[in-house]
């Protein structure tokens, strides 16, 4: 199939060429130039020197096939017109007109602040936990306070999250209130383990249970009254005459009652946890109940031993024998059940009593 081959050299001359001619060179008869003979599209182009092959037959170009013969002449190019000269720039403005800005040069980000937020929010918790130990008010003081000042420095500083410096500010500045102006607010006292009132030796108190007020502790109205003594108190919150054994066999176990006597163990403290047992182990630990100036016998049970904690209480049941008469009934417990040195002791009038007939 013949193609269109064009004098590379002067581009003015195209002729159709046989393909088995592809590739060889011949003369242009315009330029007189020799040239490749190739498509148009420059495809394909034997990368060897194809001049040193000579023609089989210099006339093939001009017979058989597709003979070369000239296409088409293009004219001569029309010298292009000179192209007007560059407009000159501008010239440069001086040194002395230029006003140079100078912007100054931004600061290097940094977590310095943050890490002072957080120092600071830890330290908050640190404070806290040091005010439970001897002279915790003393040495949480000064940690309330830094914290306080790195929580401002990096709130000032923080770009992302000011939040946490505020929280910082806000937590060691309220610490820092309470234990200066208000102690109390975290169970604290004096300065020392010496200013601490508690540290010297305590007072049983009768709490009313209506007022609040509180009296040196002798012989208590359980039904008007609590029995306090340091973190402990101790309140009578239930008696009542009741079958000892509902499930029991026989008639004569199932018509056998019993005194029940349920005893409130609250821990008003925020520093220990109470520890509960022993409420009957004579001689140093025996709960005590009189009717009338009679002895009343107490019924052995398993002992619950678990330990009241800051805020919570806990009900002991204690059963006795069903006294022959109610008037005059008095409680005395053992102080050493509930860890004090000292023993509660309760009047329980009558009309405190359920199930009497």
């Amino acid at each position: 199939m013949p193609f269109i081959a064009t004098c590379t050299y002067c581009r003015a001359s195209k002729f159709r060429v046989p393909f088995k001619k592809r590739g060889t060179f011949a003369t242009c008869p315009k330029c007189e130039h020799e040239f490749l003979l190739a498509p148009e599209s420059g495809v394909d182009v034997p990368l060897m020197n194809y001049k040193e092959l000579p023609f089989e037959d210099e006339d093939d170009l001009f017979d058989g096939e597709g003979s070369s013969e000239l296409v088409e002449t293009i004219p001569e190019h029309e010298p292009l017109p000179e192209a007007a000269p560059p407009a000159p720039l501008p010239a440069a403005p001086s040194i002395e007109s230029v006003a140079v800005v100078v912007s100054p040069p931004r600061p290097a980000t940094t977590d310095l602040p943050m890490r002072f937020a957080l120092v600071a929010v830890a330290g908050f918790g640190l404070a806290v936990l040091v005010t439970q130990f001897p002279y915790g008010r003393l040495v949480a003081a000064p940690l309330a306070l830094g914290g306080l000042v790195l929580a401002a420095l990096g709130w000032l500083g923080l770009e992302k999250y000011p939040w946490l410096g505020a929280t910082g500010t806000a937590l060691n500045a309220l610490l820092l209130a309470a234990l200066l102006a208000f102690p109390s607010w975290l169970g604290l006292a004096g300065w020392t383990p010496e200013d601490d009132p508690q540290a010297v030796p305590k007072r049983a108190l009768a709490i009313s249970k209506e007022s609040g007020a509180a009296r040196p502790a002798e012989w208590i109205d359980a039904a008007t009254a609590v029995w306090e003594y340091g973190d402990v108190r101790i309140a009578i919150a239930g008696v009542k005459v009741e079958v000892a054994d509902p499930a029991a066999k026989t008639i004569e176990k199932r018509k056998e009652r019993v005194l029940r006597i349920v005893v409130k163990v609250e821990n008003i403290g925020v520093a220990r946890a109470i520890p509960l047992g022993g409420w009957n182990e004579p001689p140093a630990r025996e709960v005590k109940l009189t009717a009338g100036g009679a002895p009343v016998a107490i019924r052995p049970a398993a002992e619950d031993r678990t330990p009241v904690y800051p805020g919570k209480s806990h009900d002991v049941t204690l059963t006795f024998a069903l006294p022959e008469k109610f008037d005059e009934l008095r409680l005395e417990l053992p102080g050493a059940a509930f860890d004090c040195d000292q023993s509660p002791r309760f009047q329980i009038p009558k009309a405190m009593i359920v199930g009497v007939r």
